[in-house]
């Protein structure tokens, strides 16, 4: 296990891959802890079995430091913000083994996502993309449903630019919520889209698409 706290940060002049097995940990509220890549093109992997959650942190890049911006994490593990914060993340790919978990914290930072395994929005919680969201035939994408949808209380995610779908989409019951006839959650809205959800998991329930979201 490693721990980081006060702005600790494992810094990486070039591409690095965590193995093995284990967690890295953010202690506390520090935005600084962090994973940091420093150098522009280059590529943090995550193992399949690694897990890296806590508190707030950044995973290959903080924002407003002058670090480079045009880094990557692929993601074969878990991460998993689990303090009802934020991590930072910019530009990643969700590998087929892989879990982005947004159910107890958040991410911030996003500009563009690949996923190829399974990204969780928990209940209330909005996962933003500024750029681009593409979704494999093996990825998976599940929200959260905590309340009727006037409430609010159901995941979101929302791509500013081109959403590319496929593979599966998950409504999932929370607090013991169970939706009824009628109940409409727009969980994804995007600037543009190509292709549609292959599978449905959860609830089962059904997927429209109306101009602009699901």
């Amino acid at each position: 296990t490693v721990r980081l706290g006060g702005g600790g940060l494992l810094q990486f002049p070039g591409d690095q891959t965590l193995g093995g097995t284990g967690e890295v940990v953010f202690l506390d509220g520090s935005a600084q802890n962090a994973l940091l890549l420093t150098q522009a093109g280059t590529t943090l992997t995550i193992g399949p079995d690694i897990e890296v959650r806590g508190v707030r942190g950044s995973v290959g890049h903080i924002p407003d430091l002058g670090f480079p911006t045009a880094v990557h994490v692929i993601n074969h593990g878990t991460i998993r913000p689990d303090g009802g914060q934020s991590f930072n993340l910019r530009t990643v790919t969700v590998g087929p083994t892989g879990r982005l978990d947004a159910t107890a914290g958040g991410f911030g930072g996003l500009t563009a996502v690949t996923n190829e395994g399974r990204i969780t929005v928990g209940a209330g919680r909005t996962l933003a993309v500024a750029d681009s969201y593409a979704q494999s035939a093996t990825g998976a994408v599940a929200f959260e449903l905590g309340g009727p949808p006037a409430g609010g209380a159901f995941g979101r995610l929302t791509v500013g630019g081109a959403a590319t779908l496929g593979g599966t989409v998950e409504g999932r019951p929370a607090g013991g919520f169970a939706p009824t006839a009628g109940d409409a959650f727009p969980v994804l809205t995007y600037g543009s889209r190509t292709g549609v959800f292959s599978a449905l998991g959860g609830l089962g329930l059904g997927v429209d698409y109306p101009a602009g979201g699901v």
